[in-house]
């Protein structure tokens, strides 16, 4: 058995991971470039998923007719560690471009697929009879077959385009096995075509606003993103995924030692997934785990400035009816540090707190109200030194109205749950009449 010689191209075409194949049209790929032949098929290894990169393919050609034992081995070099997706079917050779006659009919047989029946038209349009059987395989003598086979899919020209995944190795060769029997006229008029495309599942470095592509195999899958924070503030951690093979994401912030340091977040309520962490300037990484499928991920980092008080005596005054004040807590503050606010009544009122803000997963934010003298009593809100409410997730609202307080000055203390725990939020007082 020969090993191919194969000419390699690059196409935008089929998207393997988002949509089903379509075939290629003529003028699709007329002017491409055909490079010098080479030995091995490498991949089109995907980074930021967006509709380029899931357009973009590693496309070969292998001429059957060069090959007297009608069987081929092509290997396929894989440099990172991910998912690899292959589809393969043959196109008629032209001077004007590509016609797709595809392999039809077939069967699936374990995890490989045998062609057996009609595979073309000769160009008289009479049917062309044989059976071509194809294989991936994780060894060189081709005893080993990898991957699930993704798809058999019928265009709407009655063609089979053979399309399955496999989980690779980083730095390994993986070989691909054809074998075929068909009438000579048609072998002479046609080759094979295989289009690449590959997901790492590799940790990686991360910029700001920038999305990646990621693969991960499940609970046993872990990827840790590195990321530079330059100064206090938020970072929102984005997955966009197909919810119905996703699985429940765990997102955790860890040091630069990838040590844990917030509580895991698994809010995956829709498929765009969001974590939130608060932290001072420094180096992190962000672990996912749990996670089963291809998704597109990225950070966004906002600054917070933050102009709480850290005492009693330097609390922020708040002024009523006026615009929020901006707080944070960081995954570095404890649990026993609080943000203080103050503000004044001029005389005995009614007053509505509002806190708004985002926690790292189920950690809480809670808000306290401590009045100017330890006669002033409540009936609405209670004054035993516990919070009157708190904030959990993202985007979440609380608000409590009293009864006349007296005149005075009232303090507020902002604090989290946990250790782990982490947030943002915005504080603002009203005066209302009712």
């Amino acid at each position: 058995m020969r090993k191919a010689r194969l000419i390699a191209m690059v196409l935008a075409g089929s998207m393997f991971f988002s949509v089903p194949y379509t075939n290629c049209a003529a003028q699709d790929i007329i002017g491409i470039e055909q490079t010098t032949e080479v030995t091995e098929m490498i991949p089109h290894l995907m980074t930021s998923g967006d509709t380029e990169d899931l357009q973009t393919v590693s496309e070969y050609e292998i001429n059957p007719e060069v090959y007297s034992d009608k069987a081929v081995v092509a290997p396929i070099v894989v440099t990172s560690a991910g998912i690899v997706s292959c589809n393969i079917y043959t196109r008629k050779k032209s001077t004007n471009g590509i016609i797709n006659n595809g392999i039809t009919g077939g069967t699936v047989t374990g995890s490989s697929i045998s062609g057996s029946g009609i595979i073309g038209e000769d160009d008289t349009d009479n049917d062309v009879r044989g059976n071509i059987t194809i294989g991936i395989y994780s060894d060189s003598d081709c005893t080993k077959l990898v991957g699930t086979l993704q798809d058999v899919k019928i265009d709407s020209q009655g063609n089979m385009i053979y399309s399955r995944s496999f989980e690779a190795k980083k730095n390994s060769t993986y070989y691909i096995k054809l074998t075929w029997d068909a009438e000579s006229e048609w072998i002479a008029e046609h080759l094979f075509c295989f289009e690449l495309q590959q997901i790492s599942s590799e940790s990686r470095i991360l910029e700001n606003g920038k999305y990646v592509k990621a693969y991960q195999g499940g609970k046993n899958s872990t990827i840790y993103y590195k990321l530079n924070v330059p100064r206090a503030g938020v970072i929102y951690a984005e997955a966009s995924y197909d919810k119905d093979e996703f699985g429940k994401p765990k997102v955790v912030l860890c040091n630069n030692a990838k040590k844990a340091i917030s509580v895991a977040t698994n809010n995956n309520a829709s498929t765009e997934y969001l974590s939130v962490f608060a932290v001072k300037k420094g180096n992190y990484y962000l672990k996912v785990s749990d996670v089963t499928g291809a998704y597109q991920f990225r950070y966004l980092f906002a600054p917070i400035s933050d102009k709480s008080g850290k005492q009693k005596k330097s609390a922020l005054k708040l002024t009523l009816g006026k615009k929020s004040a901006a707080g944070i807590v960081t995954i570095s503050d404890t649990a026993s540090q609080y943000d203080w606010y103050k503000f004044v009544l001029k005389k005995a009122s009614k007053v509505r707190i509002s806190l708004e803000g985002s926690t790292t997963g189920t950690s809480k934010i809670s808000l306290e109200v401590i009045p100017p003298t330890r006669t002033a009593t409540g009936k609405k809100i209670n004054f035993s030194a516990k919070p009157i409410f708190s904030i959990s997730r993202i985007n979440a609202i609380k608000t409590a109205r009293s009864d006349v307080w007296p005149a005075g000055t009232w303090y507020i203390r902002v604090k989290k749950s946990v250790k782990k725990g982490s947030g943002i939020y915005r504080i603002k007082v009203d005066k209302i009449s009712k």
